[in-house]
């Protein structure tokens, strides 16, 4: 059996956009049987309300919106250090919340070993249901990374997959 994986999708729903890794999520859970050793939770905003969650697990995959200057819908992928770095000065509440969540988890010695965070590049995070149109087209590309990310992660023949 490979590596325990906890996959969290991340966001806000009624913020367009900042809704994204919820429902990636729930689109991967559609699309692909996941190996025993994976678990994905649809985490929302729920912030420090998430670290019973991280109990035993090895590598825990963030999919969440993430903020760059590169172009809206543009495929991120963060690691180890990277993501609390990245999270820790937005000004979204859950990434407020999921940087308390990471140092908490350090605090209590439950912070998975390997982190990495997966996302596109929001167009917009105002009020609206939905994704907006630049990142809705790039949705199915980072369902696809989404699943390469725990396949690296499960395989029994790659102990300590790069990046």
């Amino acid at each position: 059996m490979g590596t325990k994986v906890l996959v969290l999708g991340l966001g806000n729903t009624l913020r367009s956009d900042d809704g994204l890794g919820v429902i990636a999520v729930k689109r991967l859970l559609e699309r692909y049987s996941l190996p025993p050793a994976v678990r994905v939770r649809a985490g929302g905003v729920l912030g420090v309300h998430l670290l019973a969650d991280l109990e035993g697990v090895q590598t825990l995959i963030i999919v969440d919106a993430i903020r760059s200057e590169e172009p809206p819908g543009t495929l991120i992928r963060l690691v180890g250090d990277e993501v609390p770095q990245r999270f820790q000065a937005r000004v979204s509440l859950h990434e407020v919340a999921l940087a308390e969540l990471l140092a908490l988890a350090d605090v209590v010695n439950i912070r998975p070993p390997h982190l990495v965070a997966l996302g596109l590049v929001p167009a917009s995070i105002a009020m609206g249901e939905g994704l907006s149109p630049e990142v809705a087209k790039r949705l199915d590309r980072l369902i696809d990374a989404l699943w390469q990310e725990i396949l690296r992660w499960t395989s029994s023949e790659q102990q300590h997959p790069g990046g």
